[in-house]
């Protein structure tokens, strides 16, 4: 077919447009540990909208967080309750 590209051409095009890095198994090299986390995190945004448009449905429109679903839990150990010490930890969590 006229204007179709070859394996080898489109194979060429994804790597020279590809924002990854190989990193073989078992180096020890940490992946991204020259990135700040501000690079990292937008490194990961664009991975994951890469990835919703690979589904070939559109991103959706952003939603402001208190409207999410969710529950708020009190992470109170409900073993140590009572204990001076513990009380105190409490306190000490609920003040930062």
């Amino acid at each position: 077919m006229a204007g179709m590209s070859t394996r080898e051409e489109r194979a060429a095009q994804r790597r020279a447009t590809w924002t990854g890095e190989v990193v073989p198994v078992g180096t020890r090299k940490a992946p991204h540990a020259s990135t700040s986390p501000e690079e990292r995190l937008a490194a990961l945004v664009d991975l994951i909208s890469r990835a919703w448009i690979a589904t070939g449905r559109s991103l959706p429109a952003p939603e402001p967080r208190g409207s999410w679903p969710g529950e708020v839990f009190d992470l109170v150990n409900k073993r140590a309750s009572g204990r001076a010490k513990d009380l105190a930890d409490i306190e000490a969590l609920e003040a930062q």
